[in-house]
Parts: structure tokens; C-alpha cells; sequence
């Protein structure tokens, strides 16, 4: 929870102690995000409701996350929601360490780097009125995954099959293999085949492993599929949200994942 008089670690001769925190469930939801900080900037997507809407892409028609962006200067929105500004305005003041002597105790304990003052790293968050802000997740690890991330907003050009949200950068070109959670144990793909979903989860991770590219109807920036495809240097666009029903199997595709576009081959 946001409150700067709660001691969540401490330090001992042996080493690190950390308190354990439980998070409350709640039916009372607030915003929930996944951001990254590094030396360009800040972003995320938030959205209102369960954090599980981000992580796994499972939000409905016309409940699509906000995406955000900031580069030190000027704070960007996919959509206009004033809630949502204060709100991440809020969340990121928490993480703006002005006070040299804490960066540096951040420093000597977690190895934590800074840019523009921001904690640097992967963040995710979730809310209610009940309880207040917490911090779900923060991992330098997956920050530096990120440390090269900085357009999260889609700059697709006319003559496009479909748009969605850039998740992984890169170009492939493949045919099309729409895959139904149903038929996961059936499947194998060729390296010359895009693999298209709803969405991925751990259990699509040998396809992914194998696709030239992965284009998703939901998901985000930094869901699932993001990440994986991050991981595997595979062009990856999410949150396309017709993916799976204007592609036909077998459709010879380009993957624009530097631009968010899928067009003709």
C-alpha cells in the first residue's frame, strides 16, 4: 500500500529481511497498471477493474486498457479519462525518489537505477478504495528486458489488414495459423507460420517458440504475449481485437511489429 511510514524491508548483518504482505481480495476494484521506467521514459497501460485484465488481455468489447506514455516532459494517453491521468500521475509520484540519501540506500540494497530520478524497472500495481495502492510486482530483471522500449502507441500507415498494439518489434512474413486454446495439443507449426489467438497463455509457449510472429486479439503492451515474444525476439502485436476472425488460415501475411500493422504479403 502507498504509505511512505511502512517499512517494507529491512536490513540485517546477514543480510536482507523482508516482510511478507498479503494482498487483500477485494470486489471493490480501483485501476490496475503494468508500466516500465527506463532512460526514455515511462510506459503502461492501466485499466479499471482486476489486474488479471492486463496480465492475460481478458477484458471485453469496449473495455480496452489506456495506454500511457511519458518521456520526461510531456505524459501521453491513448484516450482522454481524467481519473486515470491523476491516477498514474499519483502511482509514478511514488516512485520519483528526489532524496539523494534513498536512491542511494536503493542503490547499496536492490542495485536499483534511476532515470530522471524514477525508479527504473517493471512495475505492477492494482487498487481499490478499500485498500489503497499496492505494488504487486518490481523486477529489475524484467526492466532490463525493457530498457530499449519506447513507443508504445501504434504508428500504422493506410492499407493495413489490422492494427494493434506494437508488443515486440520486428518484421516476419508468414501464413497465417489461427490456433483455438482447444486445439493446443494438436498443433505444431512451421517457422514460416504466424501464429494467431485470442490471447497466449503458458500453455501456447511451444507455439510461440515456433511461429515467425504472434498476433493476438487481446493482451497489451506488457501482457503475456509482450513479454514472451520479448523474450524470443519474436515481432509480436497484441490487442489487434479481430484478429482471429478477418485472418483466414493459410493467408500470406507481413507482420509489422515496428509499426502495430499486419498487411497483405
Amino acid at each position: 500500500m502507498l504509505d511512505p511510514d511502512v517499512n517494507i524491508s529491512t536490513w540485517h548483518d546477514s543480510g536482507p529481511k523482508y516482510d511478507v504482505y498479503f494482498v487483500p481480495h477485494t470486489e471493490d476494484h480501483g485501476w490496475a497498471t503494468i508500466f516500465i521506467v527506463n532512460s526514455h521514459g515511462i510506459f503502461g497501460e492501466t485499466i479499471k477493474g482486476q489486474h488479471n485484465l492486463l496480465t492475460q488481455g481478458l477484458y471485453g468489447a469496449g473495455e480496452s486498457p489506456i495506454t500511457f506514455s511519458y518521456d520526461f516532459e510531456t505524459w501521453r494517453f491513448t484516450r482522454k479519462n481524467p481519473d486515470a491521468e491523476r491516477y498514474i500521475k499519483m502511482l509514478l509520484n511514488s516512485i520519483h525518489i528526489t532524496g539523494a540519501e534513498v536512491r542511494d540506500q536503493l542503490t547499496d540494497r536492490l542495485a536499483a537505477k534511476f532515470s530522471h530520478d524514477y525508479l527504473c524497472g517493471y512495475f505492477e500495481t492494482t487498487s481499490s478504495d478499500s485498500f489503497g495502492t499496492w505494488f504487486l510486482d518490481y523486477s529489475p530483471a524484467l526492466g532490463k528486458l525493457y530498457e530499449e522500449f519506447s513507443s508504445p502507441v501504434s504508428a500504422g500507415r493506410a492499407k493495413a489488414l489490422l492494427r494493434g498494439q506494437i508488443a515486440s518489434p520486428g518484421r516476419a512474413q508468414g501464413k497465417v495459423r489461427i490456433v483455438l486454446p482447444d486445439q493446443l495439443e494438436s498443433i505444431k507449426l512451421n517457422s514460416d507460420e504466424v501464429l494467431v489467438c485470442h490471447m497466449t497463455t503458458p500453455d501456447y509457449l511451444p507455439l510461440m517458440k515456433q511461429a515467425a510472429a504472434i498476433v493476438t486479439d487481446l493482451g497489451g503492451i506488457l501482457s503475456h504475449a509482450a513479454i514472451v515474444a520479448r523474450e524470443l525476439g519474436k515481432p509480436c502485436i497484441t490487442a489487434t481485437g479481430v484478429a482471429t476472425q478477418s485472418l483466414g488460415d493459410g493467408q500470406l501475411v507481413e507482420v509489422d511489429a515496428d509499426l502495430g500493422e499486419v498487411r497483405a504479403a
